[in-house]
């Protein structure tokens, strides 16, 4: 500990110079490698610091809180800093954490939108919320194909604002003429993102996200081959996932993106309003076969799936996987999700397991 505690001095030492520059970022992007610099990484929170943060904001609730974050399956999302604390914000409020990372993010949005809208009269903004998440998601769908910076300049930003606001002045939703400043901090007021002398980014990825997600299912409705363009691209993942929530149906939707990715699919059927029953069969089927692999991964990401599609669309398949599937460790978690549901069946199931287990 006393070694650390003076690599952190000599490190702070070294920020007080002047001659020293620090980039602190969570932004995943290409910084230059110069042959004086150094790197640190930041790594993602333990479990032990994800229980101190939970008591330190829940006291005696902590453990519930961490109990719904496991049984969730939340626990990739709970080792970001940022994500933890929104979660714990939400629980405070609800007694209850979303089951996805979207949804997480949509009940942050929510609830901002809700404090604005009750904000008292005098200050209420020169744009509307609705004008203002058209705008922020534009912005966000275009940052995101910048991967690299996740940023627009000032350029960028005028020529995806400025028609938007033009199609508001025409149609008298908004005053005429707004001035641009007057304009970006209406956006700044959201706490989304803010603006330096470059142009304006995101806060955060999730946020840049979510409001992607939006204007992606509104040009997927308009031209569904847009799609086509993104879905194997692991940088789209979240927000592609966040579409299929904003759609009315899913369906073929998610029958695109299904030829190329069964385990988004599988996410996209999780975040979905509707989505046609014979492809919600379709997905089951193909993850219960996967949980028949031979290959370890494989399978367990079939469960991991296959049990968060039961909890949405039930069918009994789990009590079938329990008499069929020939590895143990599917046949475990199988029976941990299924006691999880208290029904009568569910719980003789469950005993007669743990006996046929205690009498090998």
């Amino acid at each position: 500990m006393k070694t650390y505690n003076m690599k952190w001095c000599n490190f702070f030492d070294i920020c007080k110079q002047k001659s020293h520059k620090i980039i602190i970022t969570s932004r995943n992007i290409r910084i230059p490698r110069l042959s004086s610099s150094s790197r640190f990484y930041v790594c993602p929170l333990d479990e032990s610091q994800i229980q101190e943060l939970s008591r330190q904001y829940l006291d005696n609730d902590y453990s519930k809180f961490c109990y719904q974050i496991q049984i969730k399956g939340l626990q990739k999302e709970s080792q970001n800093t940022l994500l933890l604390t929104l979660m714990i914000i939400i629980y405070k409020k609800y007694d209850l954490i979303p089951t996805l990372r979207t949804k997480i993010i949509k009940k942050v949005v929510e609830n901002i939108e809700n404090w604005e809208l009750n904000k008292p009269q005098r200050f209420k903004p020169v744009l509307s919320w609705e004008i203002k998440i058209d705008i922020l998601s534009e912005l966000a769908l275009e940052s995101a194909k910048k991967h690299e910076t996740l940023s627009l300049t000032k350029e960028e930003t005028n020529e995806i604002m400025f028609p938007i606001i033009e199609h508001y002045e025409r149609s008298r939703e908004i005053p005429s003429r707004i001035e641009r400043k007057s304009l970006i901090n209406n956006l700044i007021s959201t706490g989304f993102i803010y603006e330096n002398i470059n142009g304006i980014s995101f806060w955060h990825t999730a946020f840049l996200e979510y409001f992607a997600s939006k204007s992606l299912a509104e040009k997927y409705v308009e031209n569904p081959a847009i799609i086509e363009e993104i879905k194997a691209r692991l940088w789209w993942k979240f927000i592609i996932i966040g579409a299929a929530g904003f759609l009315k149906d899913s369906t073929t939707y998610i029958e695109s993106v299904l030829k190329t990715n069964l385990y988004l699919a599988s996410s996209c059927l999780l975040e979905s309003k509707f989505v046609d029953c014979d492809l919600v069969n379709k997905i089951k089927s193909e993850l219960t076969a996967n949980c028949e692999s031979s290959i370890y991964e494989v399978r367990q990401r079939g469960i991991y799936f296959l049990s968060k599609i039961e909890e949405e669309y039930p069918s009994g398949l789990l009590f079938k996987i329990l008499d069929k599937n020939p590895y143990s460790d599917i046949k475990q978690i199988a029976l941990e999700e299924v006691a999880k549901n208290k029904t009568e069946k569910a719980k003789k199931r469950s005993f007669v397991v743990l006996l046929i287990g205690k009498r090998k």
